[in-house]
C-alpha cells in the first residue's frame, strides 16, 4: 500500500492487491480507532490491463496511523500480469514497477 501526501485532509491511498479482482467485485470498508466504520467503494486505477491488480481509495479526515482498510474482492483466474512494486514519488506521480506512471485525482485543491 502507497499513502500520498495528504491535500486539505483527503489521504489518497493506493493498494496492490496479489491477484487481479473479477471487476466490481472489490469491498472496501474503512475502520476508524475510534470504532467508525464504513464501506466504501474503491476506484479502480486503470480500465486497461496495465494496472489492473491496483485499486484507489480517497480518505478524508482520517488517522491514518489509526485506520484500518479491510479489503475482499473475487479473483480473476484468467489475469496473472500483475504490478509487483509500487512506489510514491509525490503526490502525484508513483513508480509501478520502476516505470514513472503520473496520477490524476478528481479532487479540489
Amino acid at each position: 500500500m502507497v499513502i500520498l501526501e495528504s491535500v486539505n485532509g483527503t489521504n489518497f491511498v493506493i493498494v496492490r492487491l496479489r491477484h487481479v479482482p473479477i471487476r466490481g467485485s472489490i469491498k472496501l470498508g474503512v475502520e476508524s480507532g475510534s470504532g467508525f466504520k464504513v464501506l466504501q467503494p474503491p476506484e479502480p486505477m486503470s480500465k486497461s490491463d496495465l494496472m489492473c491488480n491496483l485499486v484507489a481509495a480517497q480518505l478524508v479526515g482520517y488517522d491514518l496511523s489509526n485506520t484500518d482498510l479491510i479489503l475482499e474482492y473475487m479473483r480473476d483466474e484468467r489475469y496473472t500480469n500483475v504490478i509487483k512494486n509500487i512506489r510514491a514519488l509525490n503526490r502525484t506521480t508513483v513508480l509501478l514497477d520502476g516505470n514513472v506512471c503520473p496520477l490524476r485525482w478528481n479532487e479540489k485543491e
